[in-house]
Order: C-alpha cells, then sequence, then structure tokens
C-alpha cells in the first residue's frame, strides 16, 4: 500500500482574517447653541457586544437609542462593535504524488484544529473535496494549531507540518458627533440720564 507523499510545500498557511461587524451611528442634533439633550442611535451588526466609547461610556445593546441630557460642550460619541469568534483560514498546496513518487489521485482533504500542539491529530476534524485547497475554521480567541492530510483511495497520508495562529475577535467603530456653539454671555446696559442744559 503505497503512502500518500504530504509535500513539505502543504504546511499550512494559518491567515486569520475575522469576521468583520459593523457599526453605525447618528446623533441628533449635530450642532447646537448653547446647552441641549443629544440623542444618539447606534446599530451593531455581526457582532456580539457594543460598547459606548468618548462622550458616553458602558455596554450596550446590539441597537438602541438613547438620549444624554445637559451637553454643553462639543462632544464625540462611539459605538464599539466586537465579534465573539474569529476567523481561521487553513491553505495548502495539493499532493500530487505518493511517496514512493507514483502520481497520487487525491481524493479529498482532512483539516485537523485543536488548541494545543499534540492535540492536533485527535483534533476537531473537517472533510473537504479534492478541490479545496483552504478552510474557513470560526474559532474563539485564543492560540489553535492546524494540520492537513491528504485522503487517496481511502488511505489517509501522515500529518502536515502543524501551523500556528493566534486568533482574535475584530471590532468596528462609529463615531459622530455634536458641536456647540456657546451662546453669548449676557451683557450689562447702564441707563443714565444726561442733565438738562
Amino acid at each position: 500500500m503505497r503512502r500518500l507523499l504530504l509535500l513539505a510545500a502543504m504546511l499550512p498557511s494559518l491567515v486569520c482574517a475575522q469576521q468583520m461587524p459593523s457599526a453605525t451611528i447618528d446623533v441628533q442634533p449635530e450642532t447646537s447653541i448653547g446647552t441641549t439633550n443629544v440623542t444618539i442611535t447606534w446599530t451593531c451588526t455581526n457582532a456580539a457586544t457594543a460598547r459606548a466609547i468618548g462622550g458616553w461610556s458602558g455596554i450596550k445593546a446590539l441597537t438602541g437609542t438613547e438620549v444624554v441630557t445637559g451637553v454643553a460642550t462639543d462632544r464625540v460619541y462611539s459605538i464599539e462593535c466586537r465579534t465573539a469568534l474569529g476567523r481561521m483560514t487553513v491553505s495548502w498546496t495539493a499532493v500530487t504524488k505518493n511517496q514512493d513518487g507514483s502520481p497520487a489521485t487525491i481524493t479529498g482533504y482532512r483539516v485537523y484544529e485543536a488548541t494545543t500542539y499534540l492535540g492536533v491529530p485527535a483534533g476537531n476534524r473537517t472533510d473537504v473535496s479534492a478541490t479545496t485547497l483552504s478552510q474557513l475554521l470560526w474559532l474563539p480567541p485564543g492560540t489553535h494549531y492546524a494540520g492537513v492530510t491528504a485522503i487517496a483511495s481511502g488511505v489517509e497520508s501522515l500529518m502536515s507540518n502543524i501551523g500556528q495562529k493566534n486568533v482574535q475577535w475584530v471590532t468596528a467603530t462609529a463615531t459622530d458627533s455634536i458641536t456647540i456653539t456657546p451662546r453669548p454671555a449676557k451683557t450689562t446696559v447702564t441707563v443714565s440720564q444726561l442733565a438738562n442744559r
């Protein structure tokens, strides 16, 4: 039985690409003369959490409206939207030969992933077609390891070299602001009566 040859070039290329959240925020009014109340409306999509930063603070719902009272100076309001999972893409080059140098007819690949180097051979397995040369994995933040094997006629190759990547969530931030024009201070008017001449 021939063993499949996993070329050195099949070292997984682990590229962290995150699920990109999006953020929108709207502040009304955008300008005011003197102290005013500000209405902030925001939306986070493809996100797990929302956090207010800048002229306001705190954890927020993913969508909402809030009124900030008594705003007397220029303010910048931002909403930060963050994902719960990151993405890791494992990619490899096609296997074309068996270990003895004869042509290999690949019927598929297996991608293994784990949170430890030694755990990869028994880790989470994803089977993909012979024409697939990359696989997207959705994973919680942290260090992950991955390796790939090739399948031909039901025979699985040895594990490729194992790659490592630190998976992180990502954020999207939207910002809007209000400009406050101070009211002029009151002037003091003095009225005097001129003496008759």
